[in-house]
């Protein structure tokens, strides 16, 4: 007598929820956060000396830098900065990637009315990041730009330079 062997069906994987994924990310000696974006899992790696990122994106912070802060509440706030040699800007170390902040030059300075510039003059008036912690109506680093059209529609539109 003889068996037949069959080819055993084979099914897609159930797709795991968040929590699953954190547990195997920590399970396999991955520290911090796990950040998720477009249902893909990535493990964050720890960076050596510098904090997780913490906070929230609003309409004027990116986690602790706030617009409208000097350098020293800057500083305070982050323990782990450099300047790279630019005069204006500042990069602050996060796990896993960091916030820039970027100071009134003198040539933005110029182009305010002479009494507004001592409250701008050597405060932050730019902060970026690529850091998948941080979200903004649900769009994080890597979202398509027709998702986040979609989500956050076009608001008030301007042009900067010869960009068009």
């Amino acid at each position: 007598m003889f068996l037949r062997r069959t080819a055993a069906i084979r099914r897609p994987p159930r797709r795991r929820t968040r929590d699953e994924r954190a547990e195997d990310h920590h399970r396999e000696g991955g520290t911090g956060t796990l950040a998720v974006s477009n249902a893909v899992s990535v493990p964050v790696p720890a960076v050596p000396m510098a904090p997780p990122a913490t906070g929230k994106l609003t309409h004027h912070a990116l986690g602790r830098a706030k617009l409208g802060m000097t350098r020293a509440q800057a500083h305070a706030a982050y323990r782990l900065s450099s300047n790279r040699g630019k005069r204006y800007e500042e990069f602050f170390s996060l796990t896993p990637i960091g916030v820039r902040v970027g100071y009134a030059s003198n040539a933005l300075l110029n182009t305010l009315p002479s009494r507004e510039r001592p409250s701008v003059q050597g405060t932050v008036v730019l902060a970026l990041t690529a850091n998948p912690y941080y979200a903004l109506s649900g769009i994080r680093h890597g979202a398509s730009l027709a998702t986040a059209q979609q989500t956050l529609g076009k608001g008030h539109l301007f042009q900067v330079g010869l960009n068009r």
